[in-house]
């Protein structure tokens, strides 16, 4: 990084040979962290009280801090959101109300948030991270593990010679057959590696591709997980020199590289933004002229573009992009500066009326985080959220709640904004979900201590809002989804893609207490599987309409899985 580890330091107590700490809050908003030795510590929290079991502390790495945030999935099938994520060498999940679901060691530091996507089409998703080599070593691991934690057969992968792989794992359908690619980007000291692994982990046909440079960011496919479905042909991946961009055989496309020698890359992992009009990528850079970029699948700039960052400012800001339309209405980055931190653009590069605009931080603010955003259930207002730079006099640092209309129009700092969070949110994100099953939306922050010593610490913190929770309509990640694939589209586009069994297929009652009822239009197959994977029931050859005595099933999560031929419906249920 270019600034100095001295900046981001602040003054906050550490505890020696401390592990795991176990946070409890009083009614005056005031944090006891309890340590293992007895003693503890008393921070300020932010006038808006988390959830009760929030914030959870946790060993941090005496160099390496984590970055882009956590991960948010339903991975117990009970509607809401557990929280997933990797501090020092383990990978942990807990429930929304704090309770602890499991620990599981790993080899490396863990960086970038986990990735959870359901990559063999079973009804059940897994959990993919990579680490980074520890200070010292020179091996990096790529894991993917089940719902419980248990690492997946044939796993963890190893690169040796490998300091870092980039980013977090980034997971599509190539083919179409519901088996989900992964793509990873082995970062090298003088060439990179892009990997293709099918779920069983063998290589993809055609890969490794190798070029030259390092890879620098968390590379992009358009692949559009609401419609399952590849939409362009195009893998994107920035070195720490050039933007590079792949067809799905890992063939170079014609106008790339990208390069300029005062340009640089490294964290600014681009979007691949999509209407009916063109696909372009969207992104930013830093360097001796720091840009914010959009581009043509040409390698050419769009018209408008590029637009420097204010003052030459480097950034390390990852693009977000939204609009209700069948366009898009703003593409957003953010930069080291307070009084220009927030950049909103529309996709011809005129900035929106209002920006760039100013943070309230102390010192230098901005931010190099991820911005989130949800709109309103009356799609009326659009909620933002971002992190800082800054950390105040106490160590805490800011988490920042915007509102303002679709447009962008009116757009201003909530009255309790910024919350505070203990250590640094620098280059985190606010992440976005329902972790109680209220229907209301929930923050989760991860920040950490950054003093360089062995007692520094992570910190996961979750406040409530009151705003009803949208996740139809919601930027609530690092690139957007869990599959952190980094294809957006405008929420209103239509892509005119159908699922071939989705609309010959009706499962009801659902909760069920008797019997299952499922109406097909085409001779399947069927299966009621558990959540664990364990299939209850099977039937071959079912057609028309079909009932499935379930009164026997202990209450729970289920899946229904429908096939036809090389086609397969996955159906969530709840038994009673």
């Amino acid at each position: 990084m270019r600034y100095s580890l001295a900046i981001l330091m602040f003054f906050f107590v550490a505890v020696a040979n401390a592990q795991v700490f176990n946070a409890s809050c009083d009614s005056y908003g005031r944090c006891f962290v309890d340590v293992d030795n007895g003693r503890s510590i008393v921070v300020e929290k932010s006038q808006r009280l988390q959830l009760d079991g929030w914030p959870k502390t946790f060993s941090k790495d005496e160099y390496y801090m984590n970055v882009r945030g956590v991960c948010l999935a339903d991975i117990d099938g009970n509607g809401s959101d557990e929280i997933i994520f990797g501090a020092d060498t383990a990978i942990y999940a807990y429930k929304g109300d704090g309770s602890f679901l499991w620990r599981t060691d790993l080899q490396g530091i863990a960086y970038y948030p986990p990735s959870c996507v359901d990559i063999d089409n079973d009804g059940i998703p897994e959990i993919l991270i990579y680490t980074r080599a520890k200070a010292g070593t020179s091996t990096s691991y790529f894991y993917i593990f089940d719902k419980d934690g248990n690492v997946r057969e044939g796993f963890p992968k190893s690169y040796s010679n490998t300091q870092i792989i980039i980013g977090s794992p980034v997971i599509a359908d190539f083919d179409g057959d519901k088996q989900m690619e992964i793509i990873v980007a082995k970062f090298g000291s003088s060439q990179s590696k892009l990997y293709v692994y099918e779920p069983d982990g063998s290589v993809r046909s055609g890969f490794p591709k190798t070029v030259a440079g390092r890879f620098a960011v968390t590379p992009s496919v358009g692949y559009d997980s609401r419609s399952r479905q590849m939409v362009d042909s195009l893998i994107v991946l920035n070195t720490t020199e050039a933007i590079y961009a792949f067809d799905l055989n890992g063939n170079v496309l014609d106008g790339f590289p990208v390069q300029n020698d005062n340009v640089k890359f490294s964290y600014q992992s681009p979007l691949i933004c999509h209407t009916n009009e063109k696909t372009v990528i969207v992104g930013a850079s830093h360097g001796d002229a720091s840009i914010f970029y959009s581009l043509e699948t040409n390698g050419q700039f769009s018209d408008g573009w590029p637009i420097p960052t204010v003052n030459n400012a480097w950034t390390y800001t990852a693009p977000t992009v939204g609009g209700l339309g069948e366009t898009f209405d703003f593409y957003m980055f953010t930069q080291r500066d307070s009084d220009a931190a927030i950049h909103a653009m529309r996709p011809d590069g005129s900035y929106i009326s209002g920006f760039p605009a100013p943070r309230a931080d102390l010192d230098e603010g901005g931010s190099e985080g991820v911005t989130t955003y949800m709109y309103s259930t009356d799609l009326s207002k659009i909620y933002i959220f971002g992190t800082s730079i800054s950390g105040d006099a106490n160590g805490e640092g800011y988490v920042h709640i915007f509102e303002a209309n679709p447009d962008l129009s009116d757009f201003h700092e909530t009255a309790e904004s910024p919350l505070r969070v203990q250590g640094l949110s620098f280059m985190s994100a606010v992440n976005l979900g329902d972790v109680n099953g209220n229907g209301k939306l929930d923050l989760v922050v991860q920040s950490y201590d950054q003093m360089g010593e062995g007692t520094d610490s992570i910190h996961v913190s979750v406040f409530e809002t009151d705003y009803d929770y949208n996740p139809n309509y919601m930027y609530g990640t690092y690139k957007g989804r869990n599959d952190r694939c980094g294809f957006v589209t405008p929420f209103g586009l239509d892509l005119n893609v159908e699922d071939a069994l989705s609309d010959e297929i009706s499962v009801f009652p659902n909760p069920v207490c008797d019997r299952l009822n499922i109406v097909l239009n085409v001779a399947s197959d069927l299966q009621i599987v558990d959540i664990s994977g364990k299939t209850m029931f099977s039937y071959i050859g079912c057609s028309e309409n079909y009932s499935i005595d379930v009164s026997n099933l202990e209450t729970g999560v289920y899946f229904c899985r429908i096939k036809n031929n090389d086609k397969v419906q996955t159906v969530k249920f709840v038994k009673l």
